[in-house]
């Protein structure tokens, strides 16, 4: 948000209004790309458009930093009591923060459950505007949001292998093999989902598979093998170079003789 340009003078300047509940929006406001002239306040944010939250900007008017020196300058000037207060709350805020911490390390090392870790992170969104001493609560969300996002992609893939019909020819249908390499490829995992395991021995399946009919592609041997197509319905994830479609043209253009036509009958 542009800084005022006399912060010290009250009505001088009109900020904007929150469209939803007509609050005036000093420190802060959500504005989205659809309505630039439209601004909502934080609680109210999920009601400023349909638009994805991704399309959401959020504007501020200082930084966490500078609104922390506020608050200590001016607990500074309001004497013993309120310092003494301010130590009182300051204490139970950190028991909620470390609570909430404990919470979330104990998510990542149970078996995933989404509905706990969208419950965990509604309770960290309290904590996310504070000053720099709630940096390990902010790290600790984040690492649940990429565990989430982690845990629900190996779900979907295996989902999507287990689903898969034989026969079925549409890569849509099943998992991509990039994806699915670019989930397992973490040294740690970032959180118990115990259906990795499996996806991996897919995986693993899936690229055995995947150098059989390599193997039979690059073959000199012009008698075609009629298991190729086979071996390629079996595999339940994506391969981009590998098609039905593919292997079918390599078999027109490599195996199928070419008729030549000879004089007509008389």
């Amino acid at each position: 948000m542009a800084p005022r340009t006399c912060p010290e003078c009250v009505g001088t300047e009109e900020d904007p209004k929150c469209i939803i509940c007509q609050q005036y929006l000093y420190l802060s406001a959500v504005v989205c790309d659809c309505r630039p002239s439209a601004f909502v306040c934080l609680e109210h944010w999920q009601h400023i458009c349909e638009c994805k939250p991704r399309k959401h900007c959020l504007l501020y008017r200082h930084t966490l930093a500078e609104l922390s020196d506020l608050l200590l300058t001016v607990d500074k000037s309001n004497g013993e009591e309120t310092q003494r207060s301010k130590v009182l709350q300051q204490r139970s805020f950190s028991s909620e923060t470390s609570s909430s911490a404990k919470k979330s390390t104990d998510a990542l090392k149970n078996p995933f459950s989404k509905d706990i870790y969208q419950k965990l992170l509604k309770e960290a969104e309290q904590f996310l505007w504070a000053g720099f001493d709630m940096d390990p609560v902010r790290t600790m969300a984040k690492k649940l949001v990429d565990a989430q996002r982690w845990a629900e992609g190996v779900r979907s893939c295996l989902a999507k292998i287990e689903n898969h019909s034989l026969g079925s020819t549409n890569a849509l249908e099943r998992a991509d093999l990039e994806y699915v390499t670019e989930l397992l490829s973490f040294d740690i995992m970032p959180c118990n989902e115990p259906g990795h395991l499996k996806l991996k021995e897919y995986a693993k399946e899936a690229k055995k598979l995947a150098g059989e009919i390599e193997s039979t592609l690059s073959s000199s041997s012009k008698v075609y093998n009629v298991n190729l197509f086979d071996l390629l319905i079996k595999i339940r994830i994506h391969f981009v170079h590998f098609s039905l479609h593919n292997l079918y043209c390599h078999y027109l253009c490599t195996f199928v003789p070419v008729i030549r036509v000879g004089k007509p009958l008389r």
